[in-house]
């Protein structure tokens, strides 16, 4: 699974540290770490359902060992997997210097031929709106809010037909990224997107990941307080960085 290497990959930093703060927010969970990283995950707060809390440890759990919580991101239900990958991409963007990233929007560094097929696993309303009238767009979700989305149960009948597939990084704690990416195998481009996205290259390079777009948090105090008056990806982007990753 791709959460058990991310957390694997993470762990020697995590063991023995304090959470300093951690955020649970309408639309992400942030994580602080003691000596300054931080990061979010999205916070899948309809697929919360009534018992919306951790398992244990609400209110204390700035006293965890930073190791303990990145666990959680190997549970099964929602709330505790975004807790767990906010402390897991909080240790991973203390490995992105100023230097090995392209900065930017990411659209800036994937080729736009039309004509061809994308798929989008999540409904990056900005990208649709550049894309639509240029390429064969198949955007997958959940929830069928707008009359183009497609239902995600039918994104295993799509992607393998796909030229570019671009990932939301919420795959990743909901655990079907481990399931789409073979599906992937005929696009030309991969791309994992979001302020969920785990910044690790070399571990997604394996898995025929070809571009990382994320974020690394500049400012981790505002940033916690945006998370928990549910602030979003335009909010949290005011003190983050965009962050992208060429891996091919």
């Amino acid at each position: 699974m791709i959460i058990e290497e991310l957390l694997s990959s993470v762990a020697a930093g995590l063991v023995g540290r304090e959470v300093k703060d951690l955020r649970i927010g309408f639309g992400y969970t942030g994580a602080w770490l003691e000596g300054g990283a931080a990061g979010v995950a999205f916070s899948f707060r309809r697929q919360a359902g009534h018992y919306c809390e951790l398992k244990s440890g609400s209110g204390e759990l700035h006293q965890r060992d930073a190791m303990e919580l990145a666990r959680l991101a190997l549970k099964p239900r929602l709330v505790d997997s975004a807790a767990g990958m906010a402390v897991i991409n909080a240790a991973l963007s203390e490995k992105i210097g100023e230097k090995e990233n392209i900065n930017g929007d990411v659209m800036e560094y994937i080729e736009v031929k039309p004509g061809e097929k994308w798929g989008m696993i999540g409904n990056f309303c900005p990208l649709v709106d550049r894309l639509q009238n240029e390429v064969d767009l198949y955007v997958f979700e959940r929830e069928l809010t707008d009359k183009y989305l497609y239902p995600d149960w039918s994104a295993p009948q799509y992607l393998p037909k796909m030229d570019v597939v671009v990932l939301s990084g919420t795959t990743v704690i909901n655990n079907t990224f481990d399931s789409l990416l073979p599906l992937c195998e005929n696009a030309r481009e991969v791309v994992v997107l979001g302020p969920s996205t785990p910044l690790a290259p070399e571990i997604m390079a394996s898995k025929g990941v070809t571009l990382l777009g994320g974020a690394v948090i500049e400012d981790p105090s505002r940033a916690m307080r945006m998370v928990s008056q549910a602030g979003g990806t335009r909010t949290l982007l005011k003190v983050s960085r965009k962050v992208n990753l060429a891996l091919k």
